[in-house]
């Protein structure tokens, strides 16, 4: 089997000369070419964004289905994480992370591949930028990553590095998708936006796609297992 996966945080579609265009944001998913994407700090009727249903529309341009979860509710204006796939989706679950400066969540969905019923399960999320944060969702994570089957994927911007003690703990059971060439994944420096599986890949091709549509760079995986 094989499945081609990004990680983006895409800082509600503001880029680095400090316009907010979601349609830079489709453009350069389009570029990926990928079957499911997760994608943090994503806007909903929020001023700042022309008062948008960001992942609705980016799911019409680029005709695939969404998953949305909502880590901050201001009356209308929402705040979170969302998925896009091109795979039918089976089921969606919401777990929320408290936070010291904002509620984070972690969005789990479970989607179909084929016409042989097989079945994934992807995992997005966004921690804290606190060290202290992220102490008490790691957690959390960890607990609900236990319960899930293979094959299943973990996304997201975890605001630590591979190597920092928390995300050693996914070891040995989640297995990082290495990077062909070690290059930061947010423009001031960094590798804190991952790609995890617990399945043992048969052949894993995985690299950083630079953009100035975000403060955030993509990381793109295509994965064979």
């Amino acid at each position: 089997m094989r499945l081609k996966v990004a990680t983006f945080n895409i800082h509600h579609g503001q880029g680095t000369d400090g316009k907010t265009d979601i349609e830079r944001i489709a453009q350069d998913i389009r570029k990926m070419d990928v079957d499911v994407i997760a994608l943090q700090e994503v806007d909903r009727f929020h001023p700042r964004s022309r008062i948008q249903d960001q992942l609705r529309r980016l799911g019409r341009s680029l005709e695939m289905k969404t998953a949305f979860s909502p880590s901050i509710n201001l009356k209308l204006t929402q705040y979170g994480i969302g998925i896009l796939t091109r795979h039918p989706i089976i089921s969606k679950q919401i777990t929320y992370l408290k936070g010291v400066t904002e509620r984070r969540s972690i969005l789990v969905v479970r989607l179909q591949l084929g016409d042989e019923g097989k079945v994934i399960t992807v995992v997005n999320t966004h921690l804290g930028l606190l060290e202290r944060e992220r102490a008490r969702q790691f957690p959390v994570l960890l607990k609900l990553l236990g319960q899930l089957e293979q094959p299943a994927f973990l996304l997201g911007d975890f605001n630590m590095n591979a190597v920092h003690p928390l995300m050693q703990q996914l070891a040995p059971n989640w297995r990082k998708a290495q990077l062909k060439k070690a290059v930061p994944t947010i423009y001031y420096g960094g590798e804190i936006d991952h790609v995890y599986t617990n399945v043992e890949t048969v052949k894993q091709t995985a690299y950083v796609m630079k953009t100035d549509s975000s403060d955030h760079h993509a990381v793109v995986a295509d994965l064979s297992w």
